[in-house]
């Protein structure tokens, strides 16, 4: 009776919604190196999304996909395991990924999960890529090493300061890396008629800040770009500005907004600005060119935009400020 009752609850929680059991299948390599053969896992099937696929080490055949996309739900590579990734290949992971050994090839890791994902382990991947809206951590205490590109094309990675982009004869240290940063001053409290900058010494660029300013800067692996020492607040300009570009005030309303917003110039010089709007990878999805003086105001349409967050940069020569803008 006890087994009966077990059985029965069990079919009225997965009657409530499709139920995929997730699968542990892992590598053999008994039928030869390729990942899509399946007799080399133990399953006798090749893994999909929905399997938890593990890699040991000491197996005969080292695995290696190649001619195509791979899935897993959660991926494990053991200390002392070795992944092969053809350049014409991507492994998605759309779970978590324990990788303790090699991961290299011209491929990618692609780490394209539903919820935030999580990396684990003291392991070398080449080549990494996050596609995930949700975003993805790297475990504390643990590290990652990337010895190829790092591609963030959606979704943040918190690093967690355990993320090596690695230079060495195997690895070119991650030359296409660009993460993009945003500075945003709130709950500002200054004295009447203060004023208050935001130095970017690699720029030389000076940024007024006001409620709700964003600067956003990229950084690579040029140390410069890092921030060290890169940056410090000041409530004076230097005395010549001469070899600066100061940040024009700009206010944006209204703000959330559902059809059109208007950009008021509140210290402008006569000169050409190039107003863009982009939504949150950082694509320009409408602009506008203007010449708007100080006191002037321009508007634009956004009744096209789909609802969410957007960016609104206005740039005039080298002088560039990013708002944020929330589209109903």
């Amino acid at each position: 009776m006890k087994t009966l009752l077990s059985t029965i609850a069990l079919a009225v929680i997965c009657s409530s919604a499709p139920c995929a059991i997730a699968q542990t299948s892992t590598w053999t390599g008994s039928a030869g190196s390729s990942w899509n053969n399946s007799g080399n896992w133990s399953t006798g099937s090749v893994p999909n999304a929905a399997t938890n696929v593990i890699i040991p080490a000491g197996t005969a055949n080292v695995p290696a996909a190649s001619g195509g996309n791979f899935s897993a739900k959660n991926l494990t590579v053991a200390a002392g395991a070795h992944v092969s990734v053809a350049g014409d290949a991507t492994i998605d992971v759309k779970g978590t990924m324990t990788n303790n050994g090699l991961v290299d090839g011209n491929g990618a890791i692609n780490l394209s999960g539903s919820a935030t994902q999580a990396l684990h382990g003291r392991g070398t991947i080449s080549n990494l890529s996050l596609d995930n809206s949700n975003g993805a951590y790297i475990n504390t205490a643990d590290t990652i090493y990337i010895t190829g590109d790092l591609t963030l094309s959606n979704g943040n990675l918190a690093t967690n300061n355990g993320l090596v982009l690695r230079s060495d004869e195997s690895g070119t240290g991650s030359t296409n890396y660009t993460q993009k940063f945003t500075i945003k001053a709130e709950n500002m409290v200054l004295p009447e008629g203060a004023q208050l900058f935001l130095h970017d010494k690699l720029t030389a660029t000076y940024t007024a800040l006001v409620q709700g300013t964003e600067y956003s800067f990229n950084i690579t692996k040029d140390t410069a770009t890092q921030g060290n020492n890169r940056f410090e607040l000041t409530t004076a300009l230097p005395a010549s500005t001469s070899d600066v570009a100061i940040n024009t005030h700009t206010t944006i309303s209204p703000n959330p907004a559902t059809n059109y917003i208007t950009i008021a110039f509140q210290n402008a010089e006569a000169t050409a600005k190039q107003i863009n709007i982009m939504n949150a990878l950082g694509t320009t999805v409408t602009s506008k060119t203007v010449n708007a003086q100080q006191g002037e105001k321009v508007t634009m349409d956004i009744s096209h935009l789909p609802s969410g967050i957007y960016l609104v940069e206005t740039i005039a020569g080298n002088d560039k400020i990013t708002q944020k803008l929330i589209k109903n």
